[in-house]
């Protein structure tokens, strides 16, 4: 029998679905057959892989269909199942073909055969998992590491890289030091870090804070990944001692100024008023001046200041008189 007298087609009905939909393919005669017909399908893996992103309906891969005489069938629909697998990834494609040759005895008495490898029909299956990248608050003490921890809600099937920058808050690039901000995700991580160090600085200083920011990921585009909030704030505790001021002795004659000098154990970053009195011992008020309670500022980054108190002269024969400061 001539190859001409009998056609057999293949064809996709709904060819292109997202995860977890039905692709829907067509075997079709151009004629009804007097005896069955069988016709073998083969499912093939390209990007898609049988068992985990469609239904593998027989266990293998091939399907058998049969177009019964007795009904005239002339068209048969073999439905697949798409699988939702929880990945962010690209659109991904198998192949549906002829097995083997379709051999059929016809109505007209004599057996034939109809070559049909030519054809091919590709399965796309779009992906409809959306991605979420988000980043955490860190804290760390000087001399610490804060970590950032890096979310991806849903994996991808490929690694990526995301890059980060460091923006200066009430702490600037002397608080704080990265080796890389390049931080990679391998193929179905749900997590990363970024590590930043939080350097000591022997000043006296309250939090500081910075903040890390996501700009880039070398994620292809095929790959639907959302950063609502790109920034995480970090935070560093200041490991200094508490500033406490002391304050020195001094002896000069009447006429002369005193210079007490006020000293603190640390410097500060901003300008520390220290607070103090002075008070008789066996001088009396009218021997010095100012007199009671007045302050003094140590400026940032100082560690001393100098307090001026006058040794006014009296005229008088007398002991060495005391006050205190």
């Amino acid at each position: 029998m001539d190859d001409d007298d009998v056609a057999v087609t293949l064809s996709g009905v709904t060819s292109s679905v997202t995860e977890g939909d039905q692709l829907v393919f067509k075997v079709a005669l151009d004629k009804p057959a007097s005896t069955d017909v069988s016709v073998t399908l083969f499912l093939e893996d390209g990007t898609a892989s049988a068992g985990a992103d469609y239904a593998n309906l027989t266990g293998t891969a091939a399907l058998a269909l049969t177009f019964r005489a007795v009904l005239l069938e002339t068209e048969l629909l073999v439905t697949i199942p798409t699988m939702p697998d929880g990945l962010t990834e690209g659109s991904e494609t198998f192949n549906v073909k002829f097995a083997t040759e379709v051999t059929f005895d016809s109505e007209w008495g004599q057996s034939g055969s109809v070559d049909v490898s030519d054809q091919v029909v590709v399965g796309t299956i779009f992906d409809e998992d959306e991605a979420f990248l988000t980043i955490s608050d860190a804290t760390a003490s000087e001399g610490g590491d804060l970590v950032f921890v890096l979310t991806n809600s849903a994996p991808t099937d490929v690694s990526f890289v995301v890059t980060c920058v460091l923006e200066a808050g009430s702490a600037t690039a002397v608080d704080y030091s990265a080796l890389t901000l390049e931080v990679p995700f391998d193929a179905l991580a749900s997590s990363s870090t970024l590590t930043v160090s939080a350097l000591v600085d022997d000043l006296a200083e309250g939090p500081e804070t910075f903040v890390v920011r996501i700009v880039n990921t070398t994620l292809p585009a095929s790959h639907a990944l959302s950063i609502p909030e790109p920034t995480a704030v970090g935070s560093i505790v200041d490991v200094d001692m508490q500033v406490s001021a002391s304050i020195a002795s001094d002896t000069r004659q009447e006429g002369d100024n005193f210079d007490f000098v006020v000293s603190l154990n640390v410097p500060a970053v901003v300008d520390i008023t220290v607070s103090y009195l002075l008070s008789p011992l066996t001088a009396s008020a009218s021997d010095y001046s100012p007199n009671g309670v007045n302050t003094v500022v140590v400026n940032a980054g100082q560690t001393q200041a100098s307090v001026v108190v006058e040794a006014v002269t009296d005229g008088l024969v007398e002991q060495i008189g005391r006050s205190h400061v």
